[in-house]
């Protein structure tokens, strides 16, 4: 059966129970080898009652089993006892939780922080409660020593997790408000720096135009020759300026041009 389904049939079962029977249901479900989280159970009004109550132990071992680790259960001194088959699971959890920061776990490191001193215990472990049951997918690289981890069950996250994971995501957060104010600052001036070149660029045809239209002109008058740009009228004005200069007094238009002959 799946483990999301276990889960939500454990916590259904739950709400119906008190006292010793759900005490007992904690107590199998923390055996159960592929279940890793146990947040819908740990937050059910009627298991947090269980601390008022001659059975609070369970809710200590639902709580140890949710965010606690084998170094947890070991320095306890609330004198909590697992079973064998609990011991197992926990040191399994316990590997869920190096996982999630590291995909490479040395023997070395994993011998203590499960309690064990034989590594053929741990292989057991590893192999049995971690990778048989469905909670890491990796392989034992024994010629290195160490489990090499590709994926890995998450477990339950603390209230102090939870604080660290909602600062982080603020800061996220504010970084991408800092990035897209960024990059809107930067549309902003790309969109005014294009504005400004095609009005530059408008100008430009515009001036180019111009001057071409004032050359075109230009090569049409002259095209046209001095009878049409008045130079023509300026020319009969000054022969007939001449004409008159020449003239004497009591000289008539019709003999202007007679000269008188000189004696010799």
């Amino acid at each position: 059966m799946p483990s999301d389904i276990k889960r939500v049939q454990y916590a259904q079962l739950a709400r119906s129970l008190r006292g010793r029977p759900l005490a007992e249901l904690i107590s199998r479900a923390t055996t159960e080898p592929d279940l890793a989280t146990f947040g819908d159970l740990l937050h059910l009004t009627a298991v947090q009652e269980l601390s008022n109550t001659e059975d609070a132990a369970a809710l200590s071992l639902l709580n140890l089993f949710s965010y606690g680790t084998w170094q947890d259960y070991s320095g306890q001194a609330s004198g909590l006892r697992l079973t064998a088959a609990q011991e197992r699971k926990l040191r399994a959890l316990t590997v869920l939780s190096l996982a999630a920061s590291r995909r490479r776990l040395a023997y070395a490191e994993l011998l203590p922080a499960l309690g064990l001193q034989d590594v053929r215990d741990l292989e057991d472990i590893l192999v049995t409660n971690c990778i048989g049951a469905g909670l890491v997918r990796g392989r034992l690289d024994q010629a290195e020593q160490c489990l090499l981890v590709e994926e890995s069950v998450a477990r339950d996250a603390s209230p102090a997790q939870l604080s660290a994971i909602a600062a982080s995501l603020g800061a996220w957060l504010d970084s991408a408000r800092g990035v897209a104010a960024a990059v809107e600052a930067a549309l902003q001036s790309a969109v005014e720096g294009a504005a400004a070149e095609a009005a530059q660029q408008a100008q430009l045809a515009a001036d180019i135009q111009a001057k071409r239209e004032g050359a075109a002109a230009v090569h049409e008058a002259d095209a046209e020759g001095p009878a049409n740009n008045g130079l023509s009228g300026l020319f009969a004005d000054e022969s007939e300026m001449f004409s008159l200069e020449s003239m004497g007094e009591g000289s008539t238009p019709g003999n202007a041009a007679r000269l008188p002959k000189r004696r010799r």
